[in-house]
């Protein structure tokens, strides 16, 4: 079947339209005036998470909360947006702190100067941190909020799940990490973790039925691998046209290119099938997950 992709492109640039919308109104009114007035925090906020960025995993969590609803996500107001603002500013912290002189060390994120670099490593690690707090803020806030929600966001963020992982690629990466099961478990801490709890916010704050929660579990993680090797691979090409080289391990230099591109494929038909079991109409993320297998950039 022939896939329209100008179609799918364009339902994401709606969706993401009503994130933008929803971290503009919430960062505008994070902040007392007092807090406002006489430092550049709120400069520094805006600077490393409205410059930018796919917003797919808050999308993610809106799509999956239609999916399993039945109820359209309009604009900005409905209960779902703070569960997925959420998610983004989990993800914005992660970026944040990653990029520190003390983790990662980078220059440049999303085309422009990291956050660190511009306004000082304290305040890029306090952003990080109000960053972090506010989602749960944000997410407990919400009518459609439960424990089982919030738990999910937890399991991502923590040590299990995104601090784990860096912690793994920090700390392993020149200590005998040259197998395929450590590099995929930290993986499964440092991206699928997040793509998982995108997707099952979402669905759980729609009410969905447990015999399709194991499903949708077994499609967000092939999802978060697909996404992360995909990722590698495109990586890869460009430091190949760039320098010839690369250095940190991925992988598609661990296992080679084609191989990589095989787990891609794998992956993909393994999402598309695992959605494929659950009894609701899952088109739209089948579309989002086709855009992730084929994209380029």
């Amino acid at each position: 079947m022939k896939v329209d992709e100008e179609k799918i492109r364009q339902f994401l640039k709606d969706k993401k339209v009503i994130v933008n919308d929803f971290l503009s109104h919430f960062i505008d009114n994070c902040l007392s005036q007092e807090m406002k007035n006489g430092t550049e925090c709120l400069d520094a906020i805006k600077h490393a998470i409205l410059n930018g960025g796919k917003r797919l995993r808050p999308i993610l969590t809106i799509v999956s909360f239609e999916t399993f609803s039945g109820q359209p996500v309009k604009d900005f107001k409905h209960p779902i947006m703070p569960i997925a603002a959420a998610i983004e500013l989990v993800h914005n912290y992660s970026l944040v702190h990653d990029d520190l002189p003390a983790l990662d060390d980078s220059d440049q994120r999303r085309g422009q100067i990291t956050l660190h670099r511009k306004y000082g490593d304290a305040m890029a690690v306090l952003v990080g941190d109000g960053y972090l707090t506010e989602a749960f803020g944000l997410m407990a806030g919400s009518s459609l909020n439960s424990a089982e929600v919030i738990i999910e966001l937890v399991k991502a963020a923590g040590f299990n799940g995104l601090v784990g992982g860096q912690v793994r690629d920090i700390y392993f990466d020149h200590q005998q990490q040259d197998s395929r099961a450590h590099l995929e478990f930290t993986y499964r801490l440092k991206t699928m973790a997040l793509f998982k709890a995108a997707v099952l916010c979402g669905a759980l704050a729609a009410g969905i039925e447990k015999q399709s929660l194991e499903s949708l579990q077994d499609y967000s993680e092939k999802l978060g691998m697909l996404f992360q090797i995909t990722d590698d691979l495109l990586d890869l090409e460009e430091d190949m046209k760039a320098s010839g080289a690369e250095a940190k391990l991925t992988y598609p230099i661990m296992e080679g290119v084609e191989e990589a591109r095989r787990k891609i494929d794998r992956l993909y038909q393994g999402s598309i099938a695992s959605l494929a079991s659950i009894p609701v109409s899952s088109q739209n993320l089948q579309d989002i997950t086709y855009l992730i297998y084929s994209r380029t950039n």
